[in-house]
């Protein structure tokens, strides 16, 4: 991640610049190559303080507040411990247990809710002008395409779920941030959009069986 590379780049700035100090001979001139290279490295080192507190668009979970950053933690590794239980409590044993299963997928919704709010939050529309402006209209926005219908068995429902939530963990924009782009991260919020969706109606159909 970024702020893991931004950070193996301070240690190697800090380690240059000590070197070259450490290295000087005794009596060197304080003018000499040898001064001019050590404010070099110092100056990349500030520059490199500098970049770690830029925001990164690409990749909103490495430039985000530090509790935020937690909760992001706390629910990706959550949805992913969760949908083991619910592959084990409905292969084990000889009865499904839907009603932990119900409880398991109410659970999630949660984590992935909360997970959408911190990744992916709603943007926020300017003010608009009081004055009327001479540019012309942007076009309409674009109609969203309905949502695929979900499965309409427990079994079937688990296995989307599943493939989905595999989907979105998988996404480079948490495996490899360095080349996710746009589609991406539009991937990873329609795939979060989805596993919603379905713990939602996981939860509500398990909660219905007897």
């Amino acid at each position: 991640m970024k702020r893991i590379g931004i950070f193996i780049a301070l240690v190697s700035a800090a380690a240059l610049t000590s070197s070259a100090q450490q290295e000087a001979p005794a009596g060197a001139s304080d003018r000499g190559p040898m001064d001019r290279s050590t404010k070099n490295r110092s100056a990349e080192l500030e520059r490199v303080k500098r970049d770690a507190e830029k925001p990164d668009p690409k990749n909103p979970a490495t430039t985000m507040p530090p509790n935020k950053f937690l909760e992001v933690k706390e629910d990706f590794e959550g949805l992913q411990l969760r949908q083991d239980e619910i592959r084990k409590l409905y292969s084990e044993g000889k009865q499904v247990d839907t009603a932990k299963i119900a409880g398991v997928a109410v659970v999630m919704n949660a984590n992935a809710t909360r997970l959408r709010g911190n990744l992916f939050p709603p943007a926020v529309e300017e003010p608009k002008s009081k004055k009327k402006s001479k540019e012309p209209k942007e076009p309409p926005a674009k109609v969203e395409p309905t949502p695929e219908p979900l499965p309409r068995d427990l079994r079937s429902m688990i296995v989307a779920q599943d493939d989905t939530l595999g989907a979105f963990v998988a996404n480079p924009m948490f495996t490899n941030p360095q080349v996710s782009n746009v589609d991406s991260n539009l991937k990873a919020q329609a795939d979060l959009n989805k596993l919603i969706r379905l713990t939602a109606a996981l939860g509500e159909m398990a909660g219905k069986k007897p």
